[in-house]
């Protein structure tokens, strides 16, 4: 059969489906998790009103109308000078009835530090799982440690949708130190700029490298001593306690990846969390008592703590090379799908192909549905090879060398937020 021209109509039909297909085709949970993300999602929009309105509102405290200035001209900063985009995002506030704005679910295997992933249609697969409710977050980590997973359940103060919606300012962080503002508010407008599907040390390391950048360049515009040196002093505390948790993951990989036998692994595992605990302690001392990190040790220490850590910290020139790389892709992706679906047709008689016919289109849909079906209900292809699949990995692993990498059978989920803006995960 020659290969025929579509019309407009049918390649822009053809574009939304298979886009459609493709979005769906990522990965899909539970019909329940999707209803909590929008409903938080929406809630949380409905909460915000513009700054402005809290400015002219004269029921608005005045530390509030402080810190909403400054958020202003963060913001007003960030556009002029680091050329951030210019949206609604940080332009409206939200006064939350909670501590944090989504609670993140990160599990690990017992025996291991490489984090479960989840799988969603816009974010790709990504280390957490989030919830807008702290009960439904530790619901579904408690069915995590049945299943024998480490588990942390995370508090989170702020997220990026990426651009999809106007984010807004939030009760969770606005009290934070203007260093401190300022820097999230960078990181978290840097993923609108670039976003690297299913890539999460990629994406947090580029937005970390806009927020260092951006936030030197936001503190030398102030000339103001003493913010700097209070931004020093916390940089200085937070290099420390990443130093110390790199410090005790390397050590827990060494013993992951040993000869010993499981229970020996597990035993000299929870020794190494005994010392870090004890180290940390002496940390505090050394930084006069400060306990800002003590949340992190809220709960019983495991392999989910320290899985995330090394994400958000990578080289600056690596994350700048990898960004310019991705836009130039993506470029010339959009560059050569416009010329081959809607560039001028030269050929004469390619443009005299009729449309695809009726009976053409009845092929391709079933096709369609079944891409559709299998990102909707991914169970209903992987049930039927996962025996096989494990038996394969099972006699993988008898064979592999000593010290060799392991093969590992993961299970699909979702997520919903971004990270962790207050503990080792930046």
């Amino acid at each position: 059969m020659p290969v025929r021209r579509l019309s407009k109509l049918s390649r822009f039909v053809l574009a939304a489906s298979l886009g459609a297909a493709l979005l769906l085709a990522a990965g899909c949970s539970s019909l329940g998790y999707y209803a909590q993300a929008a409903h938080g999602q929406f809630s949380l929009l409905a909460e915000a009103r513009p700054i402005d309105e809290w400015l002219a509102d004269p029921h608005t405290s005045e530390r509030l109308r402080g810190k909403l200035q400054t958020v202003r001209e963060i913001r007003r900063f960030a556009v002029q000078q680091l050329a951030l985009p210019d949206n609604g995002s940080y332009k409206s506030y939200a006064q939350l009835q909670r501590p944090f704005v989504v609670w993140n679910v990160v599990a690990a295997p017992a025996l291991s530090l490489t984090a479960r992933q989840w799988c969603f249609p816009v974010a790709g697969c990504v280390d957490y799982r989030g919830y807008y409710s702290q009960q439904d977050a530790q619901q579904y980590a408690d069915g995590l440690v049945k299943e024998g997973d480490d588990v942390q359940v995370l508090g989170v103060p702020a997220y990026s949708t990426l651009g999809w919606f106007n984010d807004p300012v939030m009760s969770t962080f606005i009290n934070y130190p203007d260093a401190e503002l300022a820097r999230l508010i960078f990181h978290e407008l840097a993923h609108q700029v670039a976003y690297a599907k299913g890539d999460s040390q990629f994406n947090e390391s580029y937005a970390t490298t806009v927020e260092e950048i951006g936030l030197e360049q936001w503190l030398q515009a102030h000339h103001d001593d003493k913010l700097r040196e209070a931004y020093k002093v916390f940089a200085g505390r937070k290099q420390d306690f990443l130093e110390l948790l790199l410090k005790y993951r390397s050590q827990l990989e060494a013993n992951y990846e040993g000869d010993g036998s499981d229970a020996d692994k597990l035993r000299r595992k929870a020794e190494i969390f005994d010392a870090l605990r004890a180290e940390y302690q002496q940390l505090k001392v050394r930084w006069g008592g400060f306990a800002g990190y003590d949340r992190w040790f809220a709960m019983p220490l495991s392999n989910a703590h320290l899985a995330l850590v090394g994400t958000y910290h990578a080289s600056t020139w690596g994350a700048i090379a990898g960004t310019t790389g991705i836009i130039l892709s993506a470029s010339y992706m959009l560059w050569l799908y416009w010329r081959i679906c809607f560039g001028a047709q030269r050929n004469a008689d390619a443009a005299a192909m009729p449309d695809l016919s009726l009976r053409e289109w009845w092929c391709l849909g079933p096709i369609a549905l079944a891409v559709l079906w299998m990102g909707v209900y991914p169970e209903s292809f992987l049930r039927p090879v996962r025996n096989d699949v494990g038996r394969l990995v099972t006699r993988l692993e008898r064979v592999a060398p000593a010290g060799d990498s392991r093969p590992t059978l993961g299970e699909g989920a979702i997520h919903l937020g971004d990270h962790d803006h207050s503990g080792a995960g930046h």
